[in-house]
């Protein structure tokens, strides 16, 4: 193979992670099976993963350690579980959109892993598709559209229609349905956007640009009202300052924690959106009780909705607004543990990276850490989008920090007053 026919090949991965990654922001894949061969169903982002996959074995050898993530004896229990469920509740949509992620996620941490420069292309893409679906929301905002989404108070209020309720706040969902979903995908994207920005080696005007759109992803978060969501974002900023090396971040760092313990009395004094409707905590309750039901493979990935309206009709989600507790019940106690093991990996691997100096590193710590907290307390990857990019992330953090033998790491640029890692 010609060294243009290889280059050529090669880019082919980083162009369908970064489409991927793109309609996240905007719904611009198309949803319908393009070929049906009885179980599998191909749809275009499951042909464009496979080309990507071919192509990155094509132009860099069918070497294992490639697609080396440490990860796979969880990821290897997950998928048997979930595969085992899907057939015996015959549910087999969500169990293919799981196999999809997986192969999505070895595909991006076989491109960082084979081109460590790709690293930096996927954080601009992430701040392109923060922008689709960040902005939406402030334009609903400044043009006062109904988007179905208020608070009243301390109130959320849910009121389908053109009219908005009287003395309410709108609440931005911008491309999604809901303003918490709109909130995971920022608390997800927006580190990554950050470190797009700051670490750019473009001119400072381009950066400030950059800059301006990370920024007006945090905006777009504070005007869906989520107060879980803005809690967690003040601990991220905490923790980003705490990784860096800049002179006299302790204090800062203690600010932000004040700040985040004061909105949590605040938040506290207003109530809690558990109070709200069916409420978190007789939905965990009946969560918990239904996976105990049915200990070994749960009741079938994408039914816990279904269930919970059969024990109560006034239960209206279609998720447990628990991603751990989601895949309790509907996979089994395995599932579960499958992703907190992820979670807790990639947290610990990003971690240690970023306390090193890794700027990218310190944005995944950021982004890992902020949506498992809010998966806590919502269940965002149930919209297939915003799973999407989770997967992506999870890809980029597991395969981001391992380079070739013979390649060294690219400098990493540093924070104004910040001291370079190792400096005493």
């Amino acid at each position: 193979m010609s060294d243009s026919v290889r280059t050529v090949v090669g880019a082919v991965p980083l162009v369908v992670i970064c489409a991927l990654l793109l309609s996240t922001g905007a719904e611009i894949m198309p949803p319908e099976t393009l070929i049906s061969l009885g179980p599998v169903q191909i749809t275009l982002a499951r042909l464009l993963i496979l080309m990507g996959l071919v192509a990155l074995v094509v132009a860099e050898g069918p070497r294992i350690g490639l697609f080396h993530s440490r990860l796979e004896i969880p990821l290897a229990l997950l998928l048997a579980v979930v595969a085992l469920s899907t057939i015996k509740w015959d549910t087999g949509p969500r169990g293919r959109f799981l196999f999809e992620s997986v192969a999505l996620f070895y595909l991006v941490v076989g491109v960082v892993r084979a081109r460590p420069e790709s690293r930096t292309a996927i954080t601009l893409i992430a701040l392109v598709s923060l922008a689709l679906s960040a902005l939406g929301g402030i334009a609903q905002i400044s043009q006062e559209v109904a988007t179905g989404f208020y608070r009243d108070g301390c109130e959320p209020v849910t009121r389908p229609g053109p009219i908005k309720p009287p003395d309410s706040l709108t609440r931005a969902t911008g491309t999604f349905a809901n303003p918490n979903v709109l909130a995971g995908h920022i608390l997800l994207l927006a580190p990554l956007a950050a470190v797009a920005a700051w670490a750019s080696a473009a001119v400072l005007q381009l950066r400030l640009a950059l800059g301006l759109v990370a920024g007006l992803g945090y905006l777009a978060l504070l005007l869906t009202y989520s107060r879980t969501g803005v809690f967690i974002a003040l601990i991220g900023i905490g923790i980003a300052i705490a990784t860096t090396k800049v002179r006299h971040r302790w204090p800062l760092v203690a600010l932000g924690l004040a700040l985040a313990i004061a909105t949590t009395f605040l938040f506290a004094s207003c109530g809690s959106d558990a109070g709200a409707g069916y409420g978190r905590k007789q939905e965990w309750r009946e969560t918990i009780e239904i996976a105990i039901e049915n200990p070994a493979l749960g009741i079938g990935p994408g039914r816990l909705g279904v269930v919970l309206d059969a024990r109560d009709p006034t239960f209206s989600a279609q998720h447990a607004h628990n991603l751990f507790l989601n895949w309790w019940a509907e996979a089994g106690p395995v599932a579960m543990l499958a992703f907190i093991w992820i979670f807790g990996f990639l947290i610990w691997r990003t971690g240690r990276a970023a306390f090193a100096g890794d700027r990218i590193a310190r944005g995944l710590l950021v982004a890992l850490v902020g949506f498992g907290l809010f998966s806590l307390a919502d269940h965002p990857a149930n919209v297939d989008r915003v799973a999407t990019a989770m997967w992506i992330v999870f890809g980029l953090a597991a395969g981001a920090f391992a380079l070739r033998p013979d390649e060294d790491p690219e400098p990493v640029p540093h924070m104004p007053g910040e001291r370079p890692a190792g400096d005493a």
